[in-house]
This record gives C-alpha cells, sequence and structure tokens, in this order.
C-alpha cells in the first residue's frame, strides 16, 4: 500500500492508489510513483531502461510546446489483446509521453478501460466508466468531449491531436451504413470521432448534416495485426521518436494500373517537382515504367528461398509511397491489383511482403479498395498492418470500396479519391501534420461537390493508420496545420438526399410489378440517354458498350437531381470492377469514375 501521499502535478488532484496517468486529467504520473519492472513472465520485450527513463524527464527543460494531442487506448484491453500485463504497456506510453514532450508534443493518454470523469456533480462522486471494446464508439468519444469541455471551462489551450492506440478490439472503430449500397453494406470510419457531440452523430453522418458542426481534432490510428504483438507496438513507437516524429523525404515511388497512368501522373506531379523520383536504370522495360517514374503493374514479389524482390523494381529507399491500383476485401486478395494494357486478367502487383523490405522510415497513401483495412486480418494479409510493423509511420488507405477517375482520351478529371490524394500529396509535401494533411484533404474532396453521396463516402472511408502528429521534415514550423477544423458546411446549407429511386437493377432479378412496369415507360428517355451514354463511354474513355447493371435518380436536399449509371465490368480476382457515370437529368455527363 502507498503510505506516501501524493498530489498530481498537473492538477493538484490528490492520489490515493498508484496510476501511471491522472485519473482526473489524464496526465503522465511519471516519476510520481516508482515504475514497476514488468512481470518476467509475461514474455514482455520492453526495454525496461527506456520504459522507466521517463521518471528522469525535467519538464522545466523541455521544449516549448507546439502541439497538444489525447492518446485514447483501453490498457486492460490492448495488454489483453497482448498478451502482456495492464502496467507494461501504462510503462510503455509513459515511455512514449514523455519523449514526445521533449519533441514540443504534450500527449495526455486517457484510459477508457479507468476513467473518472473531469465534469463534477453537484451531488456525489464524479463518474467514472470501465469501458470494453464491445461498448459503443460514442461512450469513448464521450470521453473525448469530458475532456474537451474540461479544456473550454478552465480556458486551457485546447487540444487539437486524437492518436488511437489499438485496434477495433481495444477501441471500436465505428461501421456505418454505406452510402452506396451496390458495393458495401457498411463502411468503417474514424471521422466520427473527430465530432465526438454524441450517438446522434451517426446519423448526422449519413444525412451529411455532420459537416455544420465543427471538428475537435485531427484523428489516427495504430492498429494490432491478429498476429500482432507487444513488439510491433513498441517498434511503431520507437522508430517515431528515433525519427524525430518526422519523416525525411529523399525519394519517392509510385506504381498504378495502367488504365489510371495518366490521372496518377497528375497525382504525383507535386512529388516529380520535388525531384524525388530517381533516376532509374535503362534495362527497365518501357511497358512497366511510364514516363520514367510510374511503375504500371510490375508483378513485384519477394523470392521466399532469397528473400529478394523479383523484378527489382520497388524502392526500398523511398520515403513516400504511392499507389494506384485495385484492392479487394477478400481474404486471399492480399496486396494490390492492376491489368496491363494487352493483358486478359488482373493480377497482384504487389505484395504485402515487398513493403517490409523498405530500409528507411516512410509514408504511405494507396487509392486501393480496402487498402486500408485490417479488422480481423494479420500482416499477411493486409498491406496496412504489414507497412505499420515495418518502417510505415503514416498510412491512408480506405476501409472498403473506393472510387476514382479513369483514364479518358483529351483531358484528365479528378474525382473522390484522386482530390483527396492530390491534396493530402501537396499539404505533407508544405509541411503538414498527417493528421491535419488528411482532414484538410477531406474538406477540399467534400466541397468539390458537397452533398455528393461517392465524396461522402471517400472522406469517411479513408482513414489515418499511425500518429497524426507524423510529418515530413523541414526547415520550418515542425507541426504545421493548414485550414481549420470548422464546419464545412452553414447552417443554413441544404445537403443529403431526398430521393433515391432504383430505376433498374439487373441484379435484383425479380419480376416487375404493373406499377415499375408503367414508370419503366414514362421513364424511356433515361434509357434513351443510357444507350448515348455507352456510346460516349467507348468514344472517350475506351469502355465498351454494354447496358448498366444499376440505374438510379437521386433528388438532393438543395433541389438538383442526377442520373447515376453503373456499369459492371467482369470481375476479377474477387476485386470490385464497377464504372460508374453520373448525368444531369437531361443527360449531360458530369462525372465518370472506376472502383478502386
Amino acid at each position: 500500500m502507498n503510505t506516501t501521499m501524493r498530489f498530481c502535478p498537473e492538477c493538484g488532484t490528490k492520489l490515493e492508489e498508484v496510476f501511471a496517468f491522472c485519473p482526473e486529467c489524464g496526465a503522465s504520473l511519471a516519476g510520481v510513483f516508482p515504475v514497476a519492472e514488468p512481470s518476467e513472465s509475461q514474455g514482455t520485450t520492453i526495454d525496461r531502461s527506456a520504459a522507466n527513463s521517463n521518471d528522469t524527464v525535467d519538464d522545466t527543460s523541455a521544449p516549448p510546446v507546439q502541439a497538444r494531442g489525447f492518446i485514447l487506448t483501453n490498457i486492460t484491453a490492448l495488454a489483453s489483446r497482448l498478451r502482456t500485463n495492464t502496467t507494461t504497456i501504462a510503462t510503455l506510453l509513459t515511455w512514449y509521453v514523455e519523449n514526445m514532450r521533449q519533441m514540443g508534443v504534450a500527449y495526455k493518454v486517457l484510459d477508457a478501460g479507468d476513467y473518472t470523469y473531469q465534469k463534477k456533480p453537484l451531488f456525489g462522486n464524479p463518474k467514472h466508466v470501465s469501458l470494453t471494446p464491445n461498448d459503443p464508439w460514442y461512450a469513448y468519444a464521450d470521453i473525448l468531449k469530458d475532456q474537451h469541455d474540461y479544456e473550454v471551462k478552465e480556458h486551457l489551450p485546447e487540444t487539437d491531436y486524437l492518436f488511437i492506440v489499438g485496434g477495433d478490439n481495444v477501441v471500436p472503430m465505428p461501421c456505418m451504413p454505406n452510402y452506396i449500397t451496390k458495393f458495401d453494406k457498411y463502411f468503417d470510419t474514424d471521422l466520427l470521432y473527430a465530432y465526438p457531440y454524441g450517438a446522434d452523430m451517426e446519423r448526422k453522418l449519413l444525412s451529411q448534416e455532420i459537416f455544420k458542426y465543427d471538428a475537435l481534432f485531427y484523428i489516427g490510428r495504430l492498429p494490432i495485426a491478429e498476429d500482432g504483438n507487444l513488439g510491433d507496438l513498441q517498434g511503431y513507437f520507437e522508430r517515431v521518436i528515433a525519427n524525430g516524429c518526422a519523416v525525411e523525404v529523399k525519394e519517392a515511388y509510385a506504381q498504378c494500373d495502367p488504365h489510371w497512368r495518366n490521372v496518377t501522373m497528375m497525382l504525383t506531379d507535386e512529388l516529380a517537382q520535388y525531384d524525388l523520383f530517381p533516376r532509374y536504370v535503362d534495362e527497365i522495360p518501357t511497358d512497366i515504367l511510364y514516363q520514367g517514374r510510374l511503375f504500371t503493374t510490375p508483378s513485384v514479389r519477394v523470392i521466399p528461398q532469397t528473400r529478394q524482390q523479383y523484378p527489382f523494381a520497388f524502392n526500398t529507399k523511398a520515403n513516400y509511397i504511392f499507389f494506384n491500383m485495385h484492392g479487394g476485401g477478400e481474404k486471399t486478395v492480399a496486396g494490390f491489383y492492376g491489368k496491363g494494357l494487352n493483358a486478359q486478367y488482373a493480377e497482384e502487383g504487389f505484395a504485402p511482403e515487398v513493403l517490409a523490405l523498405s530500409k528507411v522510415p516512410n509514408i504511405v497513401f494507396t487509392q486501393a479498395c480496402y487498402g486500408g483495412k485490417f479488422i480481423g486480418y494479420t500482416k499477411r494479409y493486409s498491406t496496412l498492418l504489414t507497412a505499420m510493423s515495418s518502417n510505415t509511420l503514416a498510412y491512408v488507405g480506405s476501409s472498403r470500396v473506393a472510387f476514382g477517375a479513369e483514364d479518358k482520351e483529351a483531358g484528365i478529371y479528378l474525382s473522390s479519391s484522386d482530390i483527396l490524394a492530390k491534396v493530402f500529396n501537396y499539404c505533407m509535401l508544405q509541411g503538414c501534420t498527417a493528421g491535419s494533411a488528411l482532414f484538410h484533404a477531406r474538406v477540399q474532396t467534400y466541397k468539390n461537390s458537397p452533398g455528393c453521396l461517392y465524396h461522402a463516402l471517400t472522406i469517411g472511408e479513408f482513414n489515418l493508420y499511425g500518429d497524426p502528429l507524423v510529418h515530413i521534415r523541414s526547415n520550418g514550423e515542425h507541426y504545421k496545420q493548414v485550414g481549420s477544423k470548422a464546419a464545412m458546411l452553414g447552417p443554413n446549407d441544404r445537403v443529403g438526399v431526398l430521393h433515391d429511386e432504383t430505376l433498374m437493377d439487373k441484379s435484383a432479378n425479380v419480376q416487375q410489378s404493373i406499377l415499375q412496369q408503367v414508370r419503366s415507360a414514362v421513364d424511356k428517355n433515361i434509357m434513351d440517354i443510357s444507350n448515348c451514354l455507352s456510346k460516349t463511354l467507348y468514344a472517350q474513355y475506351g469502355i465498351e458498350a454494354r447496358e448498366p447493371a444499376v440505374i438510379k435518380r437521386i433528388t438532393y436536399a438543395d433541389g438538383h437531381k442526377e442520373l447515376n449509371f453503373i456499369y459492371d465490368l467482369p470481375i476479377e480476382a474477387g476485386l470490385a470492377n464497377s464504372v460508374i457515370a453520373i448525368t444531369s437529368e437531361q443527360g449531360d455527363l458530369q462525372t465518370v469514375m472506376t472502383t478502386k
């Protein structure tokens, strides 16, 4: 039993038990209590000298605070998940917090498994919760709101960043009904944690009313693979600290499906302007290297016997890695896929184990469908999980089917994930933090066409993995932010969908009712639009004429209407393969997208 009375150095709360973090304000208590040694029986890989070094940190010698963040986790659930004890996890988190403080970052750990609210009731003790991974996301978000309200009430500097440590089985990741039910029933998103105003935010995200609210946090999450261990968590923390929470970008690598190479050239323009693409040797065939900088789906694999890649395409010294390729949610679809211009079938163009060959800290952005999948996956079947356990410090990818532009004969049109990628790349190269860069990219994507279901889905399903304060090292500001977290919409803006009417669905395979038959006759002009559209898609995009699988008429809250024509292409290797054409109600072509 602790017989010496101790107090929190931040808020002055009397501490009658031994804590790693203050139960009131979440401040680190390193040095207030002796740090217990991890149990030998746990088989921990913690470096004890590093873990215990935090009690020697002198706060008065730390640099000025440049950024503030919360680390949201559940220490009990995380310890159970990693087969260790809570003291080991608390010690590791303390080490990370204290070392980040030496880099100008003031992190507070919020342990949802043992949290006492800041808000004081009129009578009785403050509310205390011991959440489990089975509790809803908004129970976790309520802790964030409690901390934010306390900062406002006490006139304290407000916290901008949220680093979620643990996967969905530690801190739940919200799973929402998909705007586009043709492809996925749900999508997974951490975006809701930026708006921790209660359970009603789920409904407001679906109606898009959520964008009338100010966001509170820039968010990143560090997931752990199903076959992950304590070493993965410790290894990531150590890489961030060793590199000063920054990546020194000297070289880049980009790979795409050749049908998207012109779009990808535009998306990687900023990388080229910084002269980040190396001069490749002449021996690389031109059919897999486009304009000297884009690899167009060579099948890069690792030879088991030698542990070397073949062919030698992937630049293991690249600090910025970009993919515009296909991906899939099937367990057997491990990496990213592409289809050569003259190939009959798509093939795996980049295997996860290739990324593990990286020799330097890096940042990864992938547009692939399911490029950010991790829930229930092992490292072998998730490029994201392989990356985060290797040399990647920040990774952006989609939890479900993603959408972007197709190359066309004349001109280039960017859409959905293309806009997100281009803005993110630009902001990162300007030295912005990854959390700020992704949020600003979300804002610009949404404002490109407010209310568009595909844009709304894109900004939700693309998530950041890793510490949101990771940035590209520069001579300027260390934790630069771009834009603001202010509401994307005005209070009187009308957004969302009033009516989503399916005019045709070949996959339904049911006999039409009399009403449906009458409606089909009335909508004959829509079929005429479809026939004309099919010719346009062939002439401009090289997509062979075919009937649409689905035709929808969508009426938006602001009064405008659009037609969505979804064309199914042959499915290969379990990948989504569809083209979406959006027209005005009169049939004027506005957007052509494809699944990634």
